[in-house]
């Protein structure tokens, strides 16, 4: 257990230079209410993102509940400020606690330990997981993954209260956690040979947290979003994400934390071959059932903790994340170790390629993590990955306007624009960073194409109405702050008082 702690701390380690990458920054340094104790009660009564300053779809489409997130965050701030550094030490000896609760769970299970240290080495350093390691904003998948093996070992030592608790635990710090009582389920199955009544009497208490999880979530953020996609889109499409995924696993891509948002509604070669692989890969789950029950467990670990992700439709640019392989890949890990530790003559050469492939993975992994040090070394990589992607263009061109390559920003809002005219968010900041530039002409031309992209996005109107009120208008002014008050929910008192005063000074009555 502790070379496995040791190998993970050390594969990130050059982590801890990094910056706060994406939305990271915001989250950290822009939330007020994990500033303050006092907050604590709105942790539990309003979604994640409430008090969160971020904008784009890819948020408002999805609403989080993960009070407990909040609480952590909450302790990290009161500790290291805004610093990065600290939260980055959190992530990297929590991950290490992780792969060591790995350990603990083969040994609890099966009492081998060679096969718990391949198992908890090739975990370490597995490519898939720097996402959740190295972004400060992914936390909630290591926290998530933390409880859940903490829950599952507890478990298996017969702690029960205690193991309800981890998994209530990690419920509050990721909706993905609810799967775990499929996790035991299965556990009582495979392992145990339980018989099935009584195995789902066992995981009931389980079901039973979860269900109510559900209820509370509701109550507070509203019902889960369902796909809305045909069976036949849905079935390509998810055949498709889990052929990633498991390409994933071996060979990961560049470090792109969203993939594009692709649907696959007919027939084409990636979805033939990617139901080849799916049929592959029930016949090797067949092979399991009857020859190997105990592989079968570990196996099936993989294919449940993906499917979060078959809920494909309504989640926008979130169809996958290589963040999400972070608790899943563990079941292959253990696989590949069963299977070394199984091959009775041929161990050696087996111990001798996983050897291997982990010395690889320990390098592209090292490698990968060099590509989350900032915005600008992470952002040019994910849109070198995918150049018709348009949050990373997007985001891409944020980073340069932040920073004032106000040209370079103005060309990667033109090419977001270009991939999705529709995401007004472009049109509006491109608008934006024109105005800082001081072209007001062309800053009002790129606001009303915003408009036209989306017309119920309140921010254009209230920029062109601010341009006119510079140059005296009162009436064009008042026209577009009157449109920004009717599609804004928030709308700033000093606003409504200028408002005011340009009535006042239009001649204008107000009944």
């Amino acid at each position: 257990a502790l070379v496995a702690a040791l190998v993970a701390l050390l594969q990130y380690a050059y982590s801890l230079q990094k910056d706060f990458v994406l939305y990271a920054a915001t989250v950290f340094r822009g939330d007020p209410t994990i500033m303050e104790f006092k907050y604590i009660p709105s942790y539990f009564r309003e979604d994640y993102y409430r008090y969160i300053p971020m904008e784009g779809r890819q948020v408002r489409s999805l609403l989080y509940y993960r009070p407990f997130m909040k609480v952590i965050h909450l302790l990290e701030y009161k500790l290291f400020g805004s610093n990065p550094i600290g939260y980055n030490v959190v992530n990297i000896v929590l991950n290490a606690a992780v792969v060591v609760l790995g350990f603990f769970l083969i040994v609890a299970v099966t009492g081998d330990r060679n096969a718990a240290l391949l198992a908890a080495l090739l975990y370490a350093v597995n490519p898939s997981r720097v996402e959740a390691v190295s972004w400060a904003y992914s936390d909630s998948y290591i926290f998530t993954a933390f409880f859940s093996l903490l829950s599952l070992l507890l478990y298996q030592k017969k702690r029960h209260v205690l193991s309800y608790a981890g998994f209530s635990l990690a419920l509050f710090c990721h909706e993905s956690a609810i799967l775990l009582p499929v996790v035991i389920l299965l556990s009582e199955y495979l392992l145990k040979r339980e018989h099935a009544l009584q195995g789902i009497k066992r995981a009931a208490p389980f079901f039973a947290l979860a269900g109510m999880f559900l209820l509370v979530r509701r109550t507070v953020v509203g019902a889960l979003p369902l796909t809305d996609l045909d069976p036949i889109t849905l079935s390509n499409t998810i055949a498709v994400v889990i052929k990633r995924y498991v390409k994933i696993f071996f060979f990961p891509d560049a470090p792109i934390t969203i993939y594009p948002n692709e649907f696959f509604p007919g027939l084409n070669a990636e979805v033939a071959v990617s139901y080849l692989v799916v049929f592959g890969l029930a016949a090797l789950g067949v092979f399991f059932w009857f020859k190997k029950r105990n592989y079968l467990f570990w196996y099936l670990w993989f294919f449940v903790w993906i499917s979060v992700t078959f809920n494909i439709g309504r989640f926008g640019e979130y169809l996958m994340a290589d963040k999400l392989l972070n608790l899943a890949s563990f079941g292959f890990c253990a696989l590949i170790a069963f299977f070394v530790v199984d091959m009775g003559k041929y161990r050696k050469f087996a111990v001798s390629a996983v050897s291997l492939l982990i010395v690889l993975h320990a390098g592209v992994t090292f490698a990968r993590t060099r590509y989350w040090i900032n915005d600008d070394t992470y952002l040019n990589k994910a849109v070198e990955f995918a150049p018709r992607f348009y949050p990373a263009a997007y985001s891409l061109a944020g980073h340069y306007a932040s920073t004032g390559r106000y040209d370079e920003a103005i060309t990667w809002y033109e090419k977001t624009i270009d991939i999705n005219p529709r995401f007004s968010y472009a049109s509006c900041n491109l608008g934006n960073t024109y105005f800082m530039k001081g072209e007001e002409e062309k800053a009002v031309r790129a606001w009303e194409r915003a408009i036209q992209a989306d017309p119920a996005n309140p921010l254009p109107y209230y920029n062109i109405g601010m341009v006119w009120d510079k140059r005296g208008d009162s009436a064009s002014s008042l026209r577009y702050y009157r449109k920004f008050i009717e599609l804004s929910p928030n709308v700033p008192p000093a606003l409504l008082n200028r408002i005011k005063a340009l009535e006042e000074q239009a001649g204008v009555v107000q009944k």
